[in-house]
């Protein structure tokens, strides 16, 4: 009987000891993925934000005043607000209206598109970011604007020289073992001086 009892012990101790070792080996294996998840974000992310900031940013106002359509530099910003920036610019030749917004919530995620159109056509994302308010404005002594409600009001958009742009990128990770899946974040803040907004 005794040796029975034994057996069973053995049996017993050796089953919670293997339970502990597949657990922490998927724990180990969730972590590293998250970890493989974070770099590429993180990459991502940082192209990402290259791109807003070299191809759409970098051209408001970057027409001559005899271009056409012939726009001028103070109504070069559309519409200025928390989640969007309109205005023209040059893209690939062309004077444009560029168009970069946050979207409606995703029901399922919680998650806000990112987007960039050109004329009303999309031509950049959509990147998920975890918060919706992107945009803070400056004017030329480095002031931040006031907002009403959530916009700059249009009479006051002339007065922009610079932003801040705050994006929290994210995609979803893997669950760890006891179900847990976590977001993986990625945060960029970084500010555009619209230069050709003041310097002739």
């Amino acid at each position: 009987m005794q040796a029975l009892l034994d057996a069973v012990g053995s049996v017993v101790v050796g089953g919670m000891v293997l339970v502990t070792i597949i657990t922490a080996l998927s724990n180990v294996q969730a972590y590293g993925y998250n970890i493989n998840i974070q770099l590429t974000l993180n990459k991502i992310s940082e192209s990402i934000t290259s791109v807003l900031d070299d191809r759409y940013l970098s051209s408001l106002a970057t027409f001559s005043p005899t271009s056409s359509p012939p726009v001028s530099k103070e109504n070069a910003i559309l519409n200025a607000s928390r989640t969007r920036l309109r205005f023209w610019g040059e893209i690939d030749g062309a004077i444009s209206r560029i168009d970069i917004r946050v979207g409606a919530q995703d029901a399922q995620t919680g998650w806000w598109p990112l987007t960039v159109e050109i004329e009303g056509n999309l031509d950049f994302g959509e990147f998920f970011i975890s918060q919706q308010n992107v945009f803070t404005y400056f004017d030329e002594s480095s002031n931040q604007m006031a907002f009403s409600g959530n916009t700059i009001p249009g009479s006051q958009t002339d007065e922009i020289h610079s932003a801040k742009l705050e994006l929290a990128y994210v995609l979803t990770g893997m669950a760890n073992n006891s179900g847990v899946t976590q977001n993986i974040h990625n945060k960029i803040i970084f500010w555009k001086f619209f230069k050709n907004l003041y310097i002739e």
